[in-house]
């Protein structure tokens, strides 16, 4: 009989520890998915803003080439 409490016990513990293991793996799992369907929906947001920032460069880097040249002149 202590046996079979002692396996009972056994079964137990690992049937928990298992369960838990599986929770928090589904638990990281819809984390990720959450993280990748937010990046998804920035994402547009993100381009935009950096072909903003890269046309802002573009446009000032023709002054900053002729300043330069100018004072490399003098």
């Amino acid at each position: 009989m202590a046996v079979a409490l002692v396996g009972v016990l056994a079964g137990s513990l690992l049937t928990n520890r298992a369960e838990r293991v599986h929770w928090s793996r589904d638990k990281q799992i819809e984390a990720c998915a959450a993280i990748v369907a937010e990046s998804t929906r920035i994402s547009p947001a993100v381009v935009a803003a950096a072909a903003s920032m890269d046309e802002v460069f573009w446009g000032h880097s023709d002054q900053f080439i002729q300043q330069t040249a100018t004072s490399e002149a003098a």
